[in-house]
């Protein structure tokens, strides 16, 4: 055994124990920090006070960049990363079942897709909105659905 027990298996962590799962949660994690970015870049660009506005994308952000440490592909973390990502599972159980993971994913691609759709009315926008928003709630749905077939299986 080798370092600390809190950091053995961090290649394993949670419930993305296949390289396939980590990949397509860590790129739908990618679509929305970018589309948190995006949407901040928006609003400043726009020079439209929108304090409720801003509040949520930066939210969003947030979400996003704790979906990217937490699914991002590398198999032996340093410590930094380890325990954030520790201190995930933890506060965010919900985080470590399929089920759980599915609707987050689901109510992130929503938030994309309010955040770049309802803000810019351009075509830019609505296009960046569908795409950027349809594939976290399509993987949501399909890990949801996942994780519901694997419980009744368990059962």
């Amino acid at each position: 055994m080798q370092g600390p027990p809190e950091l053995q298996g961090q290649g394993q962590t949670g419930i993305a124990k296949n390289c396939t799962w980590k990949i397509l949660f860590f790129s739908a994690a990618v679509c929305v920090l970018a589309a948190g970015i995006i949407s901040i870049v928006m609003i400043v660009a726009s020079f439209e006070w929108a304090p409720l506005t801003l509040t949520s994308e930066v939210y969003l952000v947030i979400f996003g960049l704790m979906m990217v440490v937490l699914d991002f592909p590398i198999p032996h973390p340093n410590r930094f990363l380890a325990q954030i990502r520790i201190n995930i599972y933890k506060f965010g159980l919900f985080m470590t079942r399929f089920t759980g993971r599915g609707l987050w994913y689901c109510f992130l691609g929503t938030l994309v897709w309010m955040a770049l759709c309802d803000q810019d009315k351009s075509f830019v926008g609505n296009l960046l909105g569908y795409c950027l928003g349809l594939y976290p709630v399509l993987l949501g749905i399909v890990t949801f659905v996942y994780g519901l077939f694997f419980s009744t299986k368990l059962n």
